[in-house]
């Protein structure tokens, strides 16, 4: 299935952040996302396409499992294990895949991000 990037939504805005992946969407707060950001969300694309819906489930269980040892709302949020995976993920540059994935999500890709595409192609 084709993703689809949505910028300048309200729905990360409710949940104070940045981006929300909810497949096949990626909403964005702001008006476009740095490549950081886009390997985060596209971390979390790829942890769905892997695990079906039951992916959500599980995030939603570690986070309140993680609560429930006492941790606050941020900290069990940094210590998901979906979350971990995705700031380990968002480290490596964009492949091949995922610069189709966003173009075909209608991404306008940052001219630094197309600069170093471009730099490893010749």
């Amino acid at each position: 299935m084709i993703i689809r990037a949505k910028f300048n939504h309200w729905y990360p805005r409710v949940f104070k952040v940045s981006a929300i992946t909810l497949y096949p969407y990626m909403l964005f707060r702001d008006e476009s996302a740095d490549p950081t950001l886009l390997k985060h969300e596209l971390c979390h694309v790829n942890q769905v396409r892997k695990l079906g819906y039951k992916f959500y489930l599980l995030y939603v269980y570690e986070l309140l499992k993680n609560m429930s040892k006492g941790q606050k709302f941020w900290v069990a949020y940094f210590n998901i294990s979906f979350e971990i995976e995705a700031r380990e993920y968002e480290k490596s540059p964009l492949t091949r895949d995922e610069i189709m994935d966003l173009t075909l999500a209608g991404v306008t890709l940052p001219s630094e991000v197309e600069k170093s595409i471009a730099s490893r192609n010749t």
